[in-house]
């Protein structure tokens, strides 16, 4: 995948864009259809509500680079829970404070964070 830099208004940095690869040959309608733009620096700044760059709600960037296997710039956080969809424990992606990626079944799951005393968070998993 061919990758581009832009500015992002909402970051008010420069991030890399990349756009995914079509199938190679006619596929089922499980198989995504490629060409979706995708950010590489998504991340923690990117909790607005729409993306400046692409027009969609922010979290559709995440969903985006997660199911692409594209290298994002920096690593996903991990949730290593049961994921609601497939069964299996599984490392989740964390895209954002409410949105997971099993990166078992490529399901999406709602999380529920829970913040601790110490900083860190209890993750529930919600489907």
């Amino acid at each position: 995948m061919e990758r581009r830099t832009t500015f992002c208004s909402y970051c008010n940095k420069q991030v890399e864009l990349t756009v995914t690869d079509a199938p190679a040959h006619g596929a089922q309608a499980n198989v995504p259809d490629g060409g979706d733009l995708v950010c590489l620096d998504f991340g923690v700044g990117c909790q607005g509500t729409q993306c400046p760059i692409s027009g969609l709600p922010s979290i559709v960037m995440g969903f985006r680079l997660a199911r692409s296997n594209a290298v994002k710039n920096e690593p996903w956080p991990l949730v290593y829970t049961t994921c609601k969809a497939c069964g299996e424990l599984a490392n989740l992606e964390v895209l954002d404070r409410s949105h997971a990626y099993c990166t078992m079944c490529g399901s999406t799951s709602t999380l529920l964070m829970l913040p601790l005393d110490d900083g860190r968070y209890v993750v529930l998993s919600r489907g």
